[in-house]
């Protein structure tokens, strides 16, 4: 201190002023800076706090009846953004909030809100609107509200429903109905084959009895050619081409006498030849051989009366009409021949076409066993084994089954196929014969008679000269009869063991009776369907989505604006069985199975998040009404849900999604329908009772007719009756609000209407699509109970302001730096920019 106190020459004021005046500009900048500083500290504050305020502002009525926290307010409207701008300001001031002399650090910052102002949004796709939004707060909510037990309760229930190897016990029904349709294939080639072989049979029967009367047919014809030989024989003698003799001893008026007395027309009915007759006709025609010396005889000779000359002149007419009438007699053998020919020949030709139609229906019988009925059967033992190699017990399925399968030889079958080839062939052997003989009458006619021939007859008698005759001409081609061996068809154990019983019929018709007795309770259970749909229009309570006043549908609801349109654009009724025919019913019920397989689907996959979506399914059933909600039932909230704007509908709005009320509920029932006749329908094919009752039914009426392979149709067709009067038993129960055994067998799992609909939830939520398609629909139904768009209901908000904060240092900097000095440049812009949420 001495050492500087002692120097006085002023230098350490120069040194002290030169360092002082940076260090005071340096000082000033650091208390800028840190003013600066404490301004964005004190502004950040503001702007939580001015967040804050908006997210206190909640809306009480979504809290309390959804459980949904949300700002009751868009933060972009105007009131709400005059009132968080004021809660800005006055959290930057404190003077707003203390004396307006306080030296507080706010005091102390000179802020100024910017140009800008101070702007505050929502944050997009942080509004219920939002399908993630909403599942997020639907979850928080439900594990406070729906503990884990509760949750899994529901969850085990589903698992522990008795459909265990369902997929492989649909998959073996739809091969029996498939057996079922296919054996019934068997019914026209078996009545077909029936009916020829029973006219084959009836034919070869025929032709063995004909054979006698065609080998009478041809004696006949030999010993009747007899009056065509005499006709050829009297015409030659009368063209003189043969001599006739004149009778015993010369031409005489004794012997003119005699031969004009045997000038007499041979008569038509005269069948049996007569060789006299034949003879005095000769002796009258050797008058006209020797007309010179007769008429000479007779005119020397005065005691010729008038009427022996009248004779004489006349015996060539009674030639003539002799000579015609012979050969007409032979012609009516020939005529009688020839039509015995043809019977012969027609009941040939029926023994070759019933032969030949018994093979192609026993072909066509034999093709439908091995390439349909045989494969179909496999298909059913495979899946039999599916069933056995997932543990199933299948000694009762192979019981029921003993009595139903049909049963055919293809040994037996081939061997009766072999017999009517074999006949066949006979027959058409016979049939050439047949042809040849018919043929006989035609080389008889064209035979060429010469005058030896022509005088045969009266030289060497009428059997003589036939004999020769057919001797001569080699027979005229006449074959002759061999031996030809049949088998009756009715005598192979095919048609002993099979075709006997097709077509046998029988009065009883107990079973018949019982059968048309279960088709009328089937089609009672379907009226009681359709008059519950009926019902559904009749409530006249309901409101549609259109009809919702302040907000237009869709356009203005979560669904229109995350484009998610309904699942159904009209009542899709289910497809109802046709209990027509036993074909119909079986197709049709066949058919329904399929009801089943989304819920397998669904069922098998109940893993993963299951309990995330079994929350989301929790909330969305007990939250919404559906058709079965009571007048006094409340939601989690303790709402009362006949208070929503949909009246008893909102889970089926979920489901499906129609602006129509009626559309969704018609849409629930049938698909609880359908998934009750599947489910029902499987029952039926493995309860030992109800296939006891079918068997005795389907062997009686099958037994009756005759109709063997309609068997297991008729069986099939009363058990799908059956499953369609349990499935109008249980919908009605369903409908009422009532518990239904799941499975008819075990009643220790039942649901009621309401966990059917939560069950389609569950399984509907597998798909991430479906899954969104719930929660907008879920915000629709909020939506249309509040009357708020839910769009504008955000969690989240931001909050952007440009303040200014006023410097005194800083800007002397710029100053001495020979810069212009202005009021913009001693405030300092603090850009905020916040988000905050639930």
């Amino acid at each position: 201190m001495r050492f500087f106190c002692g120097k006085n020459r002023g230098a350490i004021s120069v040194f002290l002023t030169l360092i002082l005046v940076p260090v005071l500009i340096f000082s000033g900048i650091i208390v800028d800076i840190s003013r600066l500083y404490a301004a964005k500290t004190v502004i950040s504050g503001a702007g939580d706090l001015t967040m804050n305020a908006a997210l206190a502002r909640y809306d009480k009525q979504l809290k309390d009846s959804y459980g949904l926290i949300t700002m009751a307010d868009d933060p972009s409207s105007p009131s709400m953004k005059t009132y968080l701008e004021q809660s800005f300001l006055e959290s930057c001031n404190a003077s707003a909030l203390k004396d307006t002399k306080s030296t507080d650090l706010h005091s102390m910052i000179q802020l100024e809100l910017g140009t800008e102002g101070v702007e505050v949004q929502g944050v997009k796709n942080s509004s219920l609107a939002d399908t993630q939004v909403l599942q997020q707060q639907i979850l928080e909510y439900m594990k406070f509200r729906a503990p884990v037990y509760m949750v899994s309760d529901i969850l085990e229930k589903f698992k522990k429903m008795p459909l265990k190897n369902m997929n492989e016990k649909k998959d073996y029904i739809e091969a029996k109905t498939d057996y079922a349709k296919k054996t019934k294939e068997l019914g026209e080639p078996s009545e077909n084959a029936k009916t020829a072989v029973d006219a084959h049979s009836a034919a070869i029967q025929g032709v063995q009895g004909m054979a006698s009367e065609i080998s009478e047919a041809m004696n006949i014809l030999v010993q009747q050619s007899v009056f065509y030989l005499a006709a050829e024989s009297l015409q030659k003698y009368l063209d003189n081409e043969a001599l006739a003799p004149v009778g015993s001893g010369q031409i005489s008026s004794a012997v003119i006498r005699q031969n004009l007395a045997g000038a007499i027309v041979w008569d038509r009915s005269e069948t049996v030849f007569d060789e006299i007759r034949y003879a005095d006709l000769v002796a009258a025609v050797s008058l006209l051989q020797n007309s010179g010396i007769v008429e000479q005889a007779m005119n020397n000779d005065e005691s010729f009366t008038q009427d022996e000359w009248n004779a004489y002149v006349n015996i060539d007419t009674v030639i003539q009409q002799s000579i015609a009438n012979l050969k007409s007699i032979y012609e009516d053998a020939e005529k009688d021949y020839i039509n015995k020919i043809e019977n012969y020949k027609s009941e040939l030709q029926t023994m070759i076409n019933t032969g030949n139609e018994g093979i192609t229906q026993l072909q066509k019988l034999e093709d439908v066993w091995v390439n349909k009925v045989q494969p179909a059967e496999k298909a059913c033992q495979e899946r039999k084994d599916d069933l056995q190699s997932k543990g199933e017990d299948i000694s009762e399925l192979n019981e029921l089954e003993e009595e139903e399968n049909i049963k055919i030889n293809t040994d037996d079958l081939e061997d009766m196929l072999n017999c009517l080839e074999r006949n066949t062939e006979e027959a058409e052997g016979l049939l050439e014969e047949a042809e040849k003989m018919i043929q006989v009458t035609d080389h008889i006619k064209a035979a060429q008679i010469n005058s030896t021939e022509a005088c045969s007859i009266f030289e060497r008698g009428a059997a003589a000269a036939v004999n020769t005759f057919w001797d001569d001409n080699a027979n005229f081609g006449m074959p002759l009869q061999g031996n030809y061996y049949y088998t009756d068809p009715k005598e192979c154990n095919f048609y002993k063991e099979y075709l006997s019983k097709v077509g046998t019929k029988s009065e009883d018709e107990t079973e018949q009776n019982a059968k048309d007795q279960k088709k009328q309770d089937a089609e009672d259970a379907q009226g009681e369907y359709d008059q519950i749909l009926e019902g559904l229009n009749a409530l006249g309570k309901e409101k549609n989505l259109k009809d919702f006043s302040g907000l237009s549908y869709p356009d203005e609801f979560p669904s229109g604006q995350n484009k998610i349109g309904s699942d159904i654009q009209s009542a899709q009724t289910v497809k109802k069985l046709n209990l027509d025919s036993d074909d119909t019913t079986v197709n049709d019920g066949a058919g329904s199975l399929s009801a089943i397989t989304e819920l397998l689907k669904g069922l098998d996959n109940l893993s993963g998040e299951l309990l995330e979506r079994a929350y989301l399914m929790e909330y969305m059933s007990e939250m919404f009404n559906c058709m079965t909600t009571k007048e006094n039932d409340v939601s989690l909230s303790n709402d009362k849900l006949n208070s929503h704007y949909i009246y008893n509908g909102e889970i089926e709005y979920l489901l499906y999604g129609n602006e129509s009320t009626i559309v969704n509920k018609t849409e629930a029932t049938a698909v609880l329908y359908s998934l009750r006749l599947a489910i029902n329908s499987a029952y039926v094919f493995f309860d030992k009772t109800l296939n006891a009752e079918a068997n005795s039914i389907a062997s009686g009426i099958s037994d009756a007719t005759g109709q063997a392979w309609l068997y297991p149709i008729i069986k099939y067709s009363y058990l799908f009756c059956c499953a369609v009067v349990y499935s109008g038993q249980d919908l009605s129960s369903l409908m009422k609000g009532d518990e239904v055994a799941v499975w008819r067998a075990n009643d220790k799992v039942k649901l009621n209407y309401k966990e059917y609909l939560k069950l389609f939830l569950l399984v509907s939520m597998i798909s991430e699509n479906n899954e969104k398609k719930l929660l907008v629909r879920t915000a629709d139904c909020i939506q249309l109970n509040t009357g708020k768009s839910l769009s504008s209901k955000y969690t989240m908000l931001t909050l952007r302001a440009d303040v200014k904060a006023e410097t005194t240092f800083l800007p002397k900097v710029s100053a001495l730096l020979g810069r212009s000095n202005s009021d913009e440049e001693s405030q300092k812009t603090i850009k905020y920019q916040g988000i905050l949420g639930y």
